[in-house]
Formats: C-alpha cells, structure tokens, sequence
C-alpha cells in the first residue's frame, strides 16, 4: 500500500517521459528550456507569453509538449527535445483543451486537424475548421468562414461542407435511422452511430466506476443529471491505465463539455483495479499548479 499511496502522487504524465525539462528565466524578459544536463533545449527568447511572465525563475516541465511565445513570431508547440510540433489552434484566447486524448491544431497554411496528448499529430490538418471530439467523433467544415462582417467579436461560421469524422479521421456515414440508443441524432435527423465498444474485462471495470456513481453526483453537483462512463483510452507503453470520462445526458443526448483533466470528471483505472482521478495541487502560493492523481475513495473536492 505504501508504494501505492507513493505512485498515486506522481504527475499522471510522468509515465510517458525519460527526460527532464525545465523552464528557466534567463532575465526579465528572456527564458529558455534546459534540459537535466544544464543543455540549452530552447535557447534563451524573448517570450510574450503571460505564463511565462509569472513563473518560478526555474521549474521542472512535465508536459510532453508546451507551446513557445517568441516575439516577433507566431507562437508554435514543441515537443521535449525542442523539436516543432505544429502551431496551435486557438479557443477562448488559448490553445485547445484536450479532449478525448484529442487537441485541436493548425498548420502554417491554417489549415486544422488533431494532435494527441503527446502531441503526435493523429488527423492531420486539412480543414478549414473543426470542432472538438465527442463520443468519439468530431464535426469538420471545409468552405466555410468566420463572417467578421456579422459580429467582430464572435463571428459565425458561414458557408461551407460539413461531415462527421472518427478518431482515426475516417468519414462517417449519418444514418437515417438510430442503431443503439447511445446514438447521436444530428441536427437534420440523422444519426451518427455510437463509437465505444468493450471486451467483458472493461465492462466489468465499468460497472466498478459505476459503484461510485453517488460520491461523483454530489461532489459534482449534478443533481438529477443522468450521466455513464466512456473509455477513451487502453493501457499502452507509454501510460498504464484505462483512461475513462463522464458523459452527461442533455436530451437527446449524451455529452462531455469537460477538458481531460478536470477534476471529478475523468478518471483513471490501473491494473490492480484501484480507480483513480485528477486532483489538483497548487504550489508557490497559487503561482503554480499540477495535476496528480488520488484515489477516488480519498476523493474530496473541499
């Protein structure tokens, strides 16, 4: 139990990483990343990053990517070796959230397409938008714009050809008619089919999830809404636990608002069985944060 209670502690992505990175601040307005050996990895910039403007003179990074902020330039993500990923797509203001192990991402054409949370780009970019993944899925646009000319601040996307894509970027077909009732009925009546399926291992650790499905309600404060599990991910080299969100039902529908890591809302299961979730730790006074992940049955949000 001890080297349990030691490992649930750990940043969740600590698992995929075998070097060190570390943000420095070189002066008031330059920064660099180093790696454990003191080696430049991004040479010393000028940064116009807020973040970065706020940070610790020196901290450990534990993403296995961060976006750079050079002035002058546009901003671009990299991976731990400094290496460029691509360039983000921005939402309220910020690079996407990570939704469904999927980020949204540009190329230098604007074009958009998905990257995981290790920043292997999985669709590559090739629409003029798209929106986040959800039950598996996502909607995508090609033709169409933002018309500024409407409203400066929030324009609507106007014109264009939509279609559904799965997380392997292949199309998907609406049917006319719904196949299971976790099907999503689009807006013109038809029918995107449900994306999950499970062997009888993973609907026993479903069912387990399900147990706690009270503490969740109520340390979520979701009242009467009805809400199931959805695994997102499987254990693989890189990380060790079956991955699993919550999925509100907003009639008709079944869906997740949440990015990953909210906490309370996503949650992780190891191979002993023990279902874990994201808690969050500030450091330095709220200058700081990080995920790490608890046992659900130590799990108290104040």
């Amino acid at each position: 139990m001890k080297i349990l209670s030691a490992l649930l502690f750990l940043p969740i992505i600590l698992f995929s990483q075998n070097n060190k990175v570390y943000f420095q601040r070189e002066n008031d307005s330059m920064i660099s990343y180093k790696d454990e050996k003191n080696n430049y990895i991004i040479k010393p910039f000028i940064s116009l990053g807020y973040l970065d403007s706020i940070m610790p003179k020196k901290k450990e990074i534990f993403d296995d990517f961060f976006y750079i902020h050079p002035k002058g330039k546009s901003n671009y993500a990299v991976d731990r070796k400094g290496n460029f990923l691509f360039y983000p797509f921005y939402f309220d203001n910020s690079p996407d959230y990570i939704n469904e192990n999927y980020l949204r991402i540009k190329d230098e054409k604007g074009k958009v397409g998905f990257a995981n949370k290790e920043g292997k780009i999985m669709i590559k970019p090739k629409y003029d938008f798209a929106e986040p993944f959800r039950m598996g899925f996502s909607s995508y646009c090609n033709g169409c714009y933002f018309d500024r000319k409407k409203d400066e601040e929030h324009p609507p996307l106007s014109g264009g050809k939509w279609g559904f894509i799965d997380k392997l970027g292949n199309e998907i077909s609406p049917s006319n008619f719904p196949q299971n009732h976790k099907d999503f009925k689009t807006e013109n009546g038809k029918y995107i089919p449900y994306q999950f399926s499970y062997n009888d291992y993973e609907k026993s650790l479903l069912k387990k999830l399900e147990k706690f499905k009270s503490l969740i309600s109520e340390q979520n404060i979701f009242g009467d809404v009805n809400f199931n599990f959805e695994i997102i991910s499987r254990p693989s080299k890189e990380n060790p636990f079956y991955f699993i969100k919550i999925f509100r039902k907003d009639l008709p529908h079944y869906f997740s608002s949440d990015n990953d890591d909210a906490e309370g809302f996503s949650f992780y299961i190891d191979k002993n069985e023990n279902i874990l979730l994201n808690h969050l730790v500030m450091e330095d006074g709220g200058k700081s944060w990080h995920y790490s992940l608890i046992d659900i049955k130590n799990w108290k949000l104040n």
